[in-house]
């Protein structure tokens, strides 16, 4: 009898250790922990902002089919690569330590342990007029991350200062003349209260030798370079014209007031006792050979000019 009690109380502890171990089994399936992996590049064009494009992917082990990601103050243009998980705006936050405020979006349609890809921009300001920046990359992690890379390109013509300290020291790598920081973290411990989120803050320093603002645009040596020639051309163009000469006034045909300008300048350009061509008194005033044409019959027909035709041109000599 006693054998047979201490053969069913060994049976109940058995069934009791096993059920102890499947709830633990369970319980560790449905820890909520995350994989992240961010590529963010800086490009600054201006010596009072730079703006981030971050690339961010997460994969997120969860039995739930929704994640919830929360971006820092001065994010936008956030969107989801993945065809399969819808997003849409969820709520506000605050980050704790920080009167900075953030944005939290809900993903879902999530599978567990799927690859999230992400996408957005960061707007960074700077103060005062200098070569010199103090950046900081902010970031909120979705739940505790088991494995955080984070790789950080700074501007091209920017460089690290030498003997310069971190809070969090990166590696620094050189690639197509690009400087990269990258971190690589583990066991990031994620705490949340009552909505204020942690922030993980990557903070550098770095000197941008030439920003393009204040580099001068090619096109504007270009207009300057066609400017120059323009003036040149005139300049030899007018001395190369012979002015028009001042007839006396007792000289004057009295038809010659009824002259407009353009018939006087035409005038001006033709010797007393000497044939000129059309053709040549065209060149000299720059006029259309129609043009000229018709002013030397107008004038033909006051006698100040004299028209004698030879062969197939006319010579015109001022009476």
């Amino acid at each position: 009898m006693f054998e047979d009690i201490s053969n069913s109380m060994k049976s109940s502890i058995l069934l009791v250790f096993l059920a102890v171990c499947l709830l633990l089994v369970g319980t560790t399936h449905a820890y909520t922990y995350s994989s992240i992996t961010i590529n963010a590049s800086i490009n600054q064009t201006s010596p009072s902002y730079s703006i981030y494009t971050v690339h961010y992917t997460v994969a997120y082990f969860n039995n739930s089919n929704s994640i919830n990601i929360s971006l820092p103050y001065g994010s936008y243009g956030f969107k989801v690569l993945n065809a399969n998980v819808s997003v849409k705006p969820f709520s506000s936050c605050a980050i704790f330590a920080s009167s900075l405020g953030c944005e939290t979006y809900q993903l879902s349609g999530v599978s567990n342990g799927e690859m999230i890809r992400l996408e957005y921009y960061y707007k960074e300001t700077f103060s005062g007029n200098s070569n010199m920046f103090n950046s900081s990359f902010g970031f909120i992690p979705p739940a505790y991350v088991d494995t955080l890379s984070v790789s950080i390109i700074l501007p091209s013509n920017s460089f690290i200062p030498v003997n310069m300290s971190y809070s969090l020291p990166p590696q620094i790598l050189v690639s197509n003349g690009r400087t990269q920081l990258y971190w690589q973290l583990y066991n990031v411990t994620y705490y949340r209260y009552e909505g204020t989120y942690p922030e993980f803050v990557f903070a550098f320093r770095y000197q941008k030798s030439f920003p393009a603002e204040y580099s001068f645009p090619l096109y504007g040596y270009i207009i300057i370079i066609a400017a120059a020639l323009v003036i040149v051309y005139f300049i030899y163009r007018r001395r190369k014209t012979p002015p028009v000469r001042k007839m006396r006034k007792h000289r004057l045909n009295p038809f010659f007031s009824i002259l407009t300008t353009d018939e006087k300048k035409l005038l001006g350009f033709m010797k007393r006792g000497e044939f000129m061509t059309q053709k040549e008194l065209a060149e000299l005033s720059g006029f259309s050979k129609a043009k000229v044409s018709k002013m030397i019959s107008k004038m033909s027909k006051y006698r100040l000019v004299k028209v004698k035709p030879d062969g197939k041109f006319n010579r015109i000599k001022r009476m």
